[in-house]
């Protein structure tokens, strides 16, 4: 039998209060299709539609700037229920009444919470070329990590949603060889609080080479693997390391800040008495851009058994807190007869309630509507 779960909504042209009207629920039979598990200040909360007369009401609503913000509410009619809403809004601005693009709007990524004044959504990355040895022949080959590819010789590219993205440097030379390295650029993500920039080497003496790394942010421990089978841990951004042979090595940099979170820089290394046309490297230079409308933000509010409501939105919201839509898929119009989204999402965030403060994080299936 199918299972059924009653999903309704509503539209306003401005962010203005509307009428709502507590429907039932109808019964479900199997596994509910729209849930709430996870922990709220420390204790275990389930919350599912079509159980204890909780339902899932869906919604749109587009503000006085025309951004469209998309709501799923898992809520109860009966009283002294706690319940979950998160919203989630457009990534532009739009003209009243104007259909939302959804596929580009609510897509499977990382999202940064809404904050007064808006969050940073939006990252520009310059890329430069690092050309250590040999001369280029053909059109440099960039890979951002987010399905765009460029030719440029310099490069600025711009990410839409904070996360981890593999980029990579491909560039030919006259010689007939070539040089490919990659790298994670992180964008809002907890471990982003490190940039490396480069990593400088100089003749230390007694045919050792000194390493010294370029880098903002504050760092714990340096993590050296010179490429030949060596690794060293550091207190300093300065490493010392002798090679066997002369050769080609990867060097590979990971930085720990104070929050235990890591990210990685590589580089290729060329010894003494050996030559190669083929040494390339690349660094980048992040950006975040302003976002006064709060474009593609999500806010998550949670009312307890009394009444009281917590928010994400908050500008205490810890740097570490993540949202992330892990799914997307088309779902059965609501009573509104509105079209609607299912999403599949995970987070942890706080939740600010005044001066009070509770940790929240889960999964949830949620369904939002859209014009």
């Amino acid at each position: 039998m199918l299972r059924k779960i009653v999903l309704f909504g509503f539209i306003s042209s401005l962010i203005i209060a509307c009428k709502k009207e507590a429907i039932p629920p109808t019964a479900v039979v199997g596994q509910p299709v729209f849930y709430f598990n996870g922990t709220v200040n420390g204790s275990n909360v389930s919350l599912q539609a079509g159980i204890n007369n909780y339902y899932m009401y869906s919604s749109y609503t587009q503000d006085t700037v025309g951004v469209y913000n998309f709501t799923g509410n898992l809520q109860s009619v009966s009283t002294n229920k706690n319940s979950i809403q998160i919203t989630i809004n457009d990534y532009k601005v739009l003209a009243p009444n104007t259909p939302a693009v959804i596929d580009t709007s609510l897509v499977p990524a990382c999202y940064s919470y809404n904050m007064p004044g808006g969050n940073t959504t939006d990252y520009s990355v310059a890329f430069a070329p690092i050309i250590d040895s040999g001369v280029p022949s053909a059109p440099y080959i960039w890979t951002f990590g987010d399905g765009v590819i460029s030719n440029a010789g310099t490069p600025t590219h711009i990410y839409t949603h904070p996360g981890d993205y593999n980029t990579s440097f491909d560039v030919q030379f006259i010689a007939g060889c070539n040089t490919n390295i990659s790298n994670v650029v992180k964008m809002g993500t907890p471990d982003a609080t490190i940039n490396i920039r480069a990593i400088v080497v100089t003749n230390a003496g007694g045919g050792a080479l000194a390493f010294i790394a370029a880098f903002t942010g504050p760092a714990k421990s340096f993590l050296w693997n010179f490429g030949d089978g060596t690794r060293t841990i550091t207190a300093s951004s300065i490493a010392t390391h002798t090679y066997a042979n002369p050769g080609m090595y990867l060097l590979s940099l990971t930085i720990t800040d104070n929050n235990n979170y890591t990210t990685t820089f590589n580089e290729y290394i060329v010894t003494a008495l050996y030559t190669t046309e083929c040494v390339a490297n690349y660094g980048t230079i992040i950006t975040p851009l302003a976002n006064p409308f709060s474009l593609s933000n999500v806010t998550i509010n949670y009312t307890d058994v009394n009444g009281n409501v917590y928010t994400s939105n908050n500008a205490s919201q810890p740097s570490t807190s993540t949202f992330q839509v892990l799914s997307v898929a088309s779902y059965k119009n609501n009573l509104n007869n509105q079209t609607t989204k299912e999403l599949k999402v995970q987070f942890n965030c706080m939740l600010y309630n005044g001066s009070n403060s509770i940790p929240a994080s889960g999964i949830a299936v949620i369904a939002v509507a859209y014009r």
